[in-house]
């Protein structure tokens, strides 16, 4: 199974390009073994638009941050315990795992994004919606594949632009 997803290096790379967008968020706590980043990002769309949009990855997440390449096999499963998956070759990554939903209003994950995937760690991702408004947390403590003063922003750069991608109303 051949798995495309950029590097910690390829996305230092990336952002010395500039290729993040300014971020909508920060890292609110960091330490030796974690951090967690907050974000936030108004939107023109409805909240029955944003929640309904928030179940399909595929139609907003960014193919440069999949392990396929394509973001289109991407899929949310919405119950408890619900696999946030994506289709690779003959193959499947786990992106995350539905640990709550609150109909229309909030989801929690336990999810170990990208190069956090074969790392030790515990993670929370939540995801609400409310007032036209979509608010991210992530959450990673653990067994950092590199240290969290600098993994963290790196991660925060990819969340923004994909929190940027589900909230664009033309898109």
């Amino acid at each position: 199974m051949r798995f495309i997803f950029p590097s910690c290096r390829t996305i230092i790379a990336m952002l010395a390009l500039g290729v993040a967008t300014q971020a909508a968020g920060e890292v609110t706590e960091s330490s030796s073994n974690g951090f967690t980043i907050s974000l936030s990002q108004e939107s023109q769309r409805s909240d029955a638009e944003l929640w309904q949009r928030l179940q399909h990855p595929e139609n907003w997440w960014s193919s440069a941050h999949s392990w396929s390449g394509d973001a289109a096999n991407m899929s949310v499963e919405m119950r408890a315990g619900g696999c946030w998956c994506e289709r690779v070759g003959d193959g499947v990554v786990v992106h995350g795992r539905i640990l709550s939903i609150d109909a229309g209003r909030a989801i929690l994950f336990d999810a170990p994004l990208g190069p956090l995937n074969d790392a030790a760690v515990s993670t929370r991702l939540s995801w609400r919606v409310e007032n036209q408004r979509v608010i991210w947390r992530y959450q990673v403590f653990g067994a950092l594949p590199m240290p969290a003063e600098q993994l963290a922003p790196l991660v925060e750069g990819v969340l923004v632009e994909q929190l940027r991608r589900l909230t664009n109303p033309n898109s």
